[in-house]
């Protein structure tokens, strides 16, 4: 599924201090140049069963980005670390 949009939030999670709470601060990542950015995902549409057919939630709809290793600036706040396939029993 392709998407396209002007960016995305990342959130990063700041540590509490003597006069505030842990928290998470939103960052919005975007395109210096103001163009659209790209990206790949999954798309499912699915049946829900224990619904009535007719019924407006009788379908399911998720959705997922697929995301990397950011390799620019964006890398303070995009800490993504690259994955393996998953490996048998889940680890």
């Amino acid at each position: 599924m392709p998407a396209a949009a002007d960016g995305f939030y990342e959130w990063v999670t700041v540590e509490a201090t003597k006069m505030t709470r842990a928290h998470s601060q939103p960052y919005f990542i975007s395109p210096e140049d103001g163009q659209v950015m790209a990206f790949a995902g999954l798309r499912e549409r699915r049946r829900d069963r224990s619904v009535p057919e007719g019924h407006p939630a009788a379908w399911l709809t998720s959705c997922t980005l697929i995301t990397a290793e950011a390799t620019d600036a964006a890398v303070r706040v995009h800490p993504r670390k690259q994955r393996g396939p998953p490996t048998a029993g889940g680890r």
